[in-house]
């Protein structure tokens, strides 16, 4: 999935950031059902919410990576990145929940 993320600098330099981002994110929200087992859901969402808040889009950010935390089992890093996007959106109250699941 991340080579999806090299769409996004590959997009025409004359494409406004905000363009990039919307493009980016319709790419993994249409991967998002096409994935054949939950950890492959897990992974779309997460990568999903890191590019809406690279957007800027925090709270559709929380909305995925809650989508994602709700997803089971979890690995730690999977944890960490799922804290990180809550930090930085903002969302403390589900950034605790992440980091005592990975306690």
């Amino acid at each position: 999935m991340r080579a999806f993320a090299a769409l996004y600098t590959e997009l025409d330099e004359t494409t406004s950031t905000a363009a990039k981002v919307d493009a980016l994110a319709g790419v993994y929200r249409r991967l998002v059902p096409l994935q054949e087992d939950a950890s492959g859901v897990k992974r779309a969402r997460l990568e999903l919410a890191e590019v809406l808040l690279r957007g800027g889009n925090k709270r559709d950010a929380v909305e995925q990576a809650k989508l994602a935390f709700d997803i089971e089992p979890h690995q730690a890093d999977e944890l960490v990145r799922i804290e990180e996007i809550f930090r930085q959106a903002g969302a403390a109250q589900d950034g605790v929940r992440a980091a005592e699941a990975r306690a």
